[in-house]
């Protein structure tokens, strides 16, 4: 009897411990289904990004969790104007509730956009609580499990398939088909990117090789980037942005084909490869603030099909004119308000001419500078008083003069082929015309008839 009774209460124990745990099973799944615990993510997630934010309705099966689409606007003093992402799903931590805690080990996310703009204005508050995920009441649950219910929830990483940034206006660029990695670090996040293409302003566009950085305390740190041009090009790219003050940005590129990076009137007409590094600095809202500054080398440079070139090719008999080689162009450049200031510039063509100096190319597109110009005695033959009036300095194995060019990007000028003219004329007057040799004779009028456009 006694044995039969200790029996049906453990019966009943157990009966009743089944029918609670289904019971607490049932109110967390109630819960878990609710709207109030969407708005609950839906809070985390905005806070966790500084946005504002709402998911779509969870749909789930067992302990994963499916969400169409999060939609989000940035909040004010940010440039973030609009961020949505689709095909959400996770996998809900079932332990880790016990803890006090609605664990996802991981996020999945098919598409992101993120879209920059303007920097939000300020907005009252009846506004910012109008734009805020509306907060749900609570499902009838039982106490007890209500103060069970962890109140907290923690994401170990989220995976995005094809993530896209856009800015629009100043500054504009353009990354698409990235996959993105994100990890929670302390206050802050780690991001990690690999493929994608990205496009800024009007240069050609980038592959994206491998990226990462880290967000923390509102300032963004790249610490390592990877980009490719269309050919073997490399760039890479670190530094860190802060959007309330200063971007400081270090900049490398090696092996990239020039062609495609000048304005495209001299792209049927010039190339090489590149190569070079740069610092950017400035106030991060601010384009005006900015200066770039940095080194470059190019090689294997060619220009080719200019009128002058073939001019200079016709006067001197030198037919590499023609189409120019350039073994060796460098110098040390600085770009400020749309100014650029390029110094320790060398230019050589070997066998034919160097070029060195400093110059100045005006916002508004004006030249300014002094160059020293240096060139061989062969290509001097047919420049009657060339040697004695005007290239009077050997060095390192050329003939140089200093000249001074002016006018605009557009519509270069230099004091060079007036001197020439000049020094031709004076040639030909300290040799009377009628005893000087026909060669010197045929040789002076070749140089005015060659040289006479440029002074126009």
């Amino acid at each position: 009897m006694k044995k039969r009774l200790i029996l049906g209460i453990a019966v009943v124990l157990v009966a009743a411990v089944v029918v609670g745990a289904i019971a607490i099973r049932q109110s967390v799944q109630t819960y878990l289904r609710s709207d109030a615990f969407r708005a609950m993510v839906s809070g985390f997630t905005s806070r966790a990004l500084g946005v504002r934010g709402d998911f779509a309705p969870f749909q789930w099966a067992g302990s994963s969790v499916y969400s169409e689409d999060f939609q989000a606007t940035g909040r004010e003093g940010t440039r973030l104007s609009d961020f949505s992402a689709s095909r959400i799903r996770a996998e809900l931590n079932w332990r880790a509730a016990f803890e006090g805690e609605w664990r996802i080990d991981r996020l999945d996310v098919g598409q992101a956009r993120i879209l920059l703009g303007a920097t939000q204005p300020p907005e009252d508050a009846a506004r910012a609580d109008e734009a805020a995920p509306a907060a749900a009441a609570m499902p009838k649950l039982p106490g007890f499990v209500q103060a069970w219910l962890p109140k907290r929830v923690n994401l170990a990483e989220v995976v995005v398939a094809d993530g896209n940034i856009v800015s629009e206006g100043s500054g504009e660029f353009a990354l698409k088909r990235s996959e993105w990695t994100i990890r929670p670090s302390g206050n802050g996040w780690e991001i990690s990117a690999k493929q994608g293409s990205l496009n800024v302003a009007q240069y050609p566009t980038l592959s994206l090789e491998s990226a990462r950085a880290r967000f923390q305390g509102g300032i963004w740190f790249l610490t390592h980037s990877l980009l490719r041009t269309e050919r073997e090009g490399v760039l890479k790219v670190d530094g860190e942005w802060d959007p309330e003050k200063t971007t400081r940005l270090r900049v490398g590129w090696e092996q990239v084909p020039l062609e495609r990076w000048i304005p495209e009137k001299w792209r049927p007409h010039a190339s090489a490869i590149a190569a070079g590094q740069a610092t950017v600095e400035g106030k991060s809202t601010d384009l005006a603030t900015w200066t770039v500054s940095g080194d470059f080398t190019l090689t294997d440079g060619q220009i080719h099909d200019f009128a002058f070139l073939d001019q200079i090719a016709t006067f001197t008999q030198a037919q590499q004119y023609r189409r120019l080689s350039l073994q060796k162009v460098q110098g040390r450049f600085e770009w400020k308000q749309g100014a650029w200031k390029v110094e320790r510039f060398v230019a050589e063509s070997r066998g034919l001419f160097k070029v060195e100096g400093t110059f100045h190319v005006s916002a508004n597109g004006d030249l300014s500078g002094t160059l020293d110009v240096g060139v061989t005695g062969q290509s001097l033959q047919w420049l009657p008083g060339s040697r004695e009036r005007v290239f009077t300095v050997a060095r390192d194995g050329y003939l140089w003069t200093p000249v001074k060019v002016a006018g605009t990007v557009e519509r270069p000028t230099e004091d060079l082929s007036g001197r020439l003219v000049t020094a031709g004329a004076q040639e030909v007057i300290t040799k009377p015309i009628d005893s000087a040799p026909a060669a010197v004779r045929d040789a002076a009028e070749r140089a005015i008839e060659v040289l006479t456009p440029f002074l126009r």
